[in-house]
């Protein structure tokens, strides 16, 4: 699962914080894997705004959904990995 992304405006990053919090002790609790969706947004920063949202300005266009896969990849090689190790040739 992945923590809320960046919404880029202080009044909404303060609701963001207490809610990833919430988010982040919750899978804790359960044993999931959060990814830093919120970390991966805010580092591409103003250039996000203008070049990741589709027409109604809330959702990811292709280019931010692109910066979403890029933060779950590492989770996921590591869950694949995890579960099905390489096995060495004999």
């Amino acid at each position: 699962m992945a923590d809320l992304p960046y919404f880029y405006l202080p009044r909404n990053e303060r609701k963001v914080a207490v809610a990833n919090g919430i988010l982040r002790e919750a899978a804790a609790e359960r044993g999931l894997t959060v990814v830093p969706l919120h970390e991966a947004m805010r580092r591409e920063g103003w250039r996000g705004v203008l070049h990741h949202f589709a027409d109604d300005w809330f959702h990811p266009n292709d280019r931010g959904y692109r910066v979403w896969a890029s933060a779950f990849l590492p989770a996921v090689i590591e869950q694949a990995t995890a579960k099905f190790p390489r096995r060495t040739a004999d």
